[in-house]
């Protein structure tokens, strides 16, 4: 299969681009979720909390533990629990080695509002100010300059556009400017230097965004900046890495992605990186440590991966820059519609699926810019494909079967 698996990712109907490379580390120890929340104390990142995704019903398990871990071992260590309800969809952040993290919902969409703050030395929690303006979840959240910011998010009914300041200090919250835009939730944040970012989320009514906006706290005002590039999502992963952010994975509604890029911040410029080879790429953790940045569980296909990224990493890439491909829908129920653009189909050109281990179950040849992929003698779970021509790769990609 060459190097299919480093090649694996569903697509945003695009040409893939191979800048950076993942490298699975040591699973998440928990049970596999989506909606965790955490933050950054020094060389080593909080994760806890969390919801297993099954609809927000009030069987949706939700969690409290809580987890550290060490890049430089690559372990996973339990701490003190989360003292507050288990909730799914909270926010944190840490601000001079401490961290603080708090609101969520739960299954049942029951909020919450509650504040708390983490010493990584004691290991403790102590309980802070409440968030004013009530219940919230599902919001952006990034740390400047000794503060906090928690922006948008959403309650049962809406979702909002409000920002709030936490002086760790002070114990005390401050309204500053609304975020311009459209009122969401589920966005990507993270900060750079002294300025805060938030970029793509949904709205109430699950409308996806793909714009990026700049807070400056000192003038307490927001900038749009370039769009991201990729399509309109929700439940993206992101973080900052020196001067650069990177977004990519989430909800497309009918699918998942599987998309990186990487914002500069300098140059206000998009460039497509690597896709994600994991398998659960929706409401997934991320966060950064030093040079390098970090995934952990989410759904989609739950799972409790955590894949680390290295900007400056090399993946093979044997894809064509000229080939684009959509795969729909996906997951697959009985047949899938794989449409090529951009290039012709010859008579030497072939579709094979593998499965998980590298066998090849399919080899379909290409005679036309749209196939009927036929996957009803297939098991429920995810397999990859290729379009090849030659001995050479076009196009690879992974789907879920139902």
């Amino acid at each position: 299969m060459k190097k299919l698996l480093l090649l694996i990712g569903i697509l945003a109907c695009g040409a893939a681009q191979a800048q950076g490379a993942w490298t699975a580390k040591a699973n998440f120890p928990g049970t596999a979720r989506s909606g965790m929340a955490g933050f950054v104390i020094g060389a080593k990142a909080y994760v806890g909390t969390g919801i297993l995704d099954t609809g927000q019903t009030s069987s949706s398990p939700v969690y409290q533990d809580f987890w550290e871990f060490d890049p430089a071992t690559n372990t996973w260590t339990q701490k003190a629990n989360f003292p507050g309800a288990a909730r799914g969809f909270a926010s944190g952040f840490a601000v001079n080695g401490k961290g603080y993290l708090g609101l969520g919902y739960d299954g049942s969409m029951a909020g919450f509002q509650d504040w708390w703050e983490y010493d990584p030395v004691g290991n403790s929690w102590v309980q802070k100010a409440n968030y004013p303006p009530g219940w919230r979840g599902a919001a952006a959240e990034f740390a400047i300059a000794g503060k906090g910011y928690i922006a948008t998010g959403r309650d049962i009914t809406s979702s909002y556009q409000d920002v709030w300041e936490y002086d760790p200090v002070a114990n005390s919250w401050t309204q500053k400017a609304n975020f311009p835009a459209i009122a969401r939730q589920n966005p990507v944040s993270f900060s750079i230097g002294t300025k805060g970012y938030v970029a793509t989320g949904s709205d109430i009514n699950n409308n996806f965004f793909a714009d990026l906006w700049e807070f400056d706290p000192v003038a307490n005002s927001w900038t749009q900046r370039a769009n991201f590039p990729g399509a309109a999502r929700g439940e993206a992963n992101g973080f900052s890495i020196g001067a650069k952010g990177y977004v990519g994975s989430g909800t497309l509604g009918m699918s998942s992605a599987f998309d990186w890029w990487v914002w500069d911040q300098g140059t206000n410029t998009w460039t497509q990186q690597t896709m994600f080879p994991g398998q659960a790429s929706e409401g997934s953790f991320g966060f950064s440590v030093g040079t390098k940045g970090y995934a952990v569980s989410g759904k989609g296909q739950l799972s409790v991966e955590t894949w680390e990224f290295d900007p400056a990493g090399t993946s093979v890439n044997e894809i064509s820059p000229e080939v684009s491909v959509c795969f729909y829908p996906n997951p697959v129920a009985d047949y899938a519609i794989i449409s090529l653009q951009a290039f012709s189909p010859s008579t030497n050109m072939q579709l094979s699926v593998y499965d998980l281990a590298g066998k090849r179950l399919k080899a379909i040849p290409v005679s036309s810019n749209t196939l009927q992929l036929d996957c009803s003698d297939l098991s429920s779970g995810v397999y990859l494909y290729e379009i090849s021509a030659t001995d050479k790769i076009l196009h690879a990609g992974k789907f879920l079967k139902k």
